[in-house]
């Protein structure tokens, strides 16, 4: 009984060599990953020069090959040009030193007093340091008398000392006790002294204040505890229950108190109440709220 089933596995692999690829198993078919009566329909792959893109289910092209309908066709690159890698655009550039001028890369030239810069965006050139562009050209930069040229190269600067009116530089005419600022082409008062028109003069300084040096008009500050009134320094009138401000120059009334015109009055918490947290107004204890001015038991 156990003959047929021998002969049925020393003939299986002759029935695979002879069948080739399309041979298969009995019972079996090459087309088994497809459900019974049902048809595989070939998908059709992505056209010439493309690759497939899994993940979207579509196509792109490949370097140097742009999508046109559904093929993807070769991109014409000009002489002295390359492609980029922009997935945007015409897919290519001109070399450095050539620019593009109708689909084609010419060679940049430089006007007069210019270099190439050899990068592939702008005009391809910059004017030499002491030159600015105007136009299609580089123009000298004018230096006047008591200026040099910035950092940059295609503008200028007046010396320290010296300021720009319209094309030249005029010096800084330095009044009595004044000196020179920061910029150097202005000037500010000396400590002690403040602006007045187009000079600096010595502030007066009213009783109880000090002079405070900034060079502005009116440099001066009242002392602690007074306040300046009308160009003069009043002292501060402290009520009872009440401070100096931090700044010294008001005050302000203790906690448990409220400013009332020039007086502190005393914070009068209802039945039930304490003191805020800022103590100059009042709050239910808790299980109380708040009810027309008084403190009820909450739920009653």
């Amino acid at each position: 009984m156990r003959a047929p089933l021998l002969v049925l596995l020393l003939t299986l692999p002759a029935a695979a060599a002879h069948g080739g690829a399309g041979a298969s198993l009995p019972g079996h078919s090459s087309t088994a990953a497809c459900p019974q009566g049902v048809g595989c329909a070939r998908t059709a792959g992505p056209p010439s020069h493309a690759f497939a893109d899994p993940e979207w289910g579509t196509w792109e092209c490949e370097r140097g090959y742009e999508r046109t309908g559904a093929r993807c066709a070769l991109i014409a690159v000009p002489v002295h040009g390359h492609l980029t890698d922009f997935g945007f655009g015409r897919g290519w550039e001109c070399d450095p030193g050539f620019s593009d001028e109708a689909a084609r890369c010419v060679p940049v030239r430089p006007p007069p007093n210019a270099i190439a810069t050899y990068a592939a965006f702008g005009p391809g050139w910059v004017c030499r340091r002491g030159f600015r562009v105007r136009g299609a050209e580089c123009i000298a930069v004018a230096v006047p008398a008591h200026g040099y040229l910035t950092a940059a190269g295609d503008q200028w600067s007046c010396d320290r000392g010296f300021f720009p009116r319209d094309e030249s530089c005029e010096p800084v005419l330095l009044p009595q006790n004044a000196h020179l600022d920061d910029s150097g082409h202005a000037w500010e008062c000396d400590p002690g002294y403040e602006r007045a028109h187009s000079g600096c003069v010595q502030p007066v300084i009213p009783v109880h204040a000090y002079a405070t040096f900034d060079g502005a008009a009116g440099s001066w500050r009242c002392q602690r505890g007074y306040r300046d009134s009308a160009g003069a320094c009043a002292p501060v009138v402290v009520p009872p229950h009440a401070f100096l401000s931090a700044s010294g120059d008001g005050w302000r009334c203790e906690r448990g108190f409220n400013a009332n015109g020039s007086t502190c009055v005393a914070v009068q918490p209802p039945a039930h109440a304490h003191l805020d947290a800022l103590g100059h107004g009042w709050a239910c204890n808790s299980g109380y709220l708040e009810e027309q001015g008084r403190c009820q038991a909450n739920g009653a």
